[in-house]
């Protein structure tokens, strides 16, 4: 049976994961500096629509993704885990839950003990190198 890696994360209070494939590296909120290179920073909860928060930058993180040698940072709240999951706990998300606010959120993971959205961070970073949010 194939299994996923998937890093588990918040925005807000909510959790959220991502296909750890997708990701290069996770750093610092301070430190988001990869040797020469500029790193082009997203909040995530900006995209997704949500309120930034009042908390302090103690456990913010970014999530760094590369394409072509172009990176991306997104910023979440909290990096919770690394989680390894069976196939059968990825689902792909009801057409109806799609909408232009939530479009980077494709798939959901249902684990044991919780059930999370899980966003396309690949999608997700063409949007925004193209203009759009």
């Amino acid at each position: 049976m194939q299994e996923y890696n998937i890093l588990l994360f918040k925005i807000k209070d909510e959790f959220f994961g991502a296909d750890a494939e997708e990701i290069d590296e996770i750093m610092e909120y301070e430190n988001n500096d990869i040797g020469n290179e500029t790193i082009l920073l997203t909040y995530l909860g900006d995209v997704l629509g949500t309120e930034v928060t009042a908390n302090s930058t103690d456990s913010k993180k970014v999530i760094v993704t590369g394409d072509n040698g172009e990176y991306r940072g997104f910023i979440v709240d909290e990096v919770i885990q690394l989680l390894r999951v069976p196939e059968s706990s990825i689902h792909d998300a009801p057409e109806i839950l799609l909408t232009e606010q939530n479009k980077y959120i494709d798939k959901f993971c249902i684990t044991d003990k919780q059930l999370f959205p899980m966003i396309n961070l690949s999608k997700l970073g063409v949007h925004i190198k193209s203009g759009e949010k």
